[in-house]
């Protein structure tokens, strides 16, 4: 082991990626004499670095091996020969999502999303990366999520809505429930001041969105990389911005949730008294992984297209 082998001993694909894997020669045959290394690339990952999989719901190290160009390498180990940037990403493990990437400078860690019985890629999918957009409801969609760059939202309600005492506390009881999950991942919701990113609230009841089934609604606008640049909340009315429930929710459209497919959760699409007014356990997890990926991830896990595009896009939520 530590041996690089003569590169006419090597699949196309290892050449491609940079890599110089120990291992038998040609045909599974004796190694060959040792030749100069590869060089390192300029970027990417250089020689011995080493490439960490993490499970995303333990936070436990995984030894198992991931493909880089098509190439097997082991997690844990360090790399013979540097990997140049832009080569692909796999890896594909019982128990989680597959996970497609490419090679990032920097970035070595890779947190693998859990797809199990308790924790159901269908649910990941309902929550992440189905659209609940009024227009097109249902519609495979991009992991959207606050750009890391925002630490603090400012929830900033209307002059109507801060002279309702009752409504003033659904704010802050709306606010404290997404701080509950989300000051542990470096996102801060504040109720007025200053902040990264200020979220208007208002009752309308005769805005084009609200109806007979529909209590309060979020219009999101995200960048073409899927990152949250501007939000605002419609109430429909003046009893409904007085749910705490129903403000918290909306909320967590602010942070990039969709709907969930669980009855008792906080993003569950349809307004139930016994809908949590806090993020339960696997939103909590979700929330967290969610800020482990690159806006733009594309169902189950591939994150290989996530760029920065200009383009921007709005959605209108209930």
């Amino acid at each position: 082991m530590g041996m690089t082998f003569d590169v006419r001993c090597q699949s196309r694909a290892a050449l491609v990626a940079g890599l110089a894997l120990a291992g038998g020669g040609c045909g599974g045959g004796s190694p060959s004499s040792p030749s100069t290394p590869a060089p390192t690339p300029a970027s990417g990952w250089p020689a011995g670095t080493v490439v960490e999989l993490v499970n995303g719901e333990t936070g436990a190290a995984l030894s198992a091996p991931l493909l880089v160009a098509g190439t097997p390498v082991p997690a844990g180990t360090p790399l013979v020969a540097g990997v140049a940037a832009g080569a692909t990403v796999d890896v594909v493990l019982p128990g989680f999502l597959s996970r497609q990437t490419i090679v990032r400078t920097g970035e070595t860690r890779l947190v693998l999303w859990p797809d199990t019985a308790a924790f159901p890629g269908e649910y990941t999918r309902a929550l992440v990366y189905t659209s609940a957009s009024a227009t097109d409801a249902g519609a495979a969609a991009g992991l959207r999520r606050l750009p890391t760059r925002v630490r603090t939202v400012v929830v900033q309600p209307s002059a109507g809505i801060q002279a309702d005492a009752e409504a003033m506390d659904a704010h802050r009881g709306a606010v404290d429930s997404l701080n509950s999950a989300t000051a542990a991942l470096g996102v801060r919701y504040a109720l007025e001041g200053t902040g990264d990113l200020t979220v208007p609230t208002r009752v309308d009841p005769g805005y084009e969105s609200c109806g007979e089934l529909t209590r309060a609604l979020a219009t999101i606008w995200t960048s073409g990389a899927g990152e949250v640049t501007r939000a605002e909340i419609t109430f429909c009315s003046e009893a409904t911005a007085r749910s705490r429930s129903t403000a918290a929710h909306e909320l967590g459209h602010t942070f990039g949730l969709r709907h969930s497919t669980d009855p008792r959760d906080m993003m569950y699409g349809t307004y139930r008294a016994s809908r949590s007014p806090t993020p339960l356990p696997r939103e909590l997890l979700i929330m967290s992984l969610m800020r482990a990926r690159r806006a733009g991830t594309v169902w189950p896990d591939n994150d290989r297209d996530s760029t920065a595009a200009a383009v921007v896009r709005f959605e209108v939520m209930e």
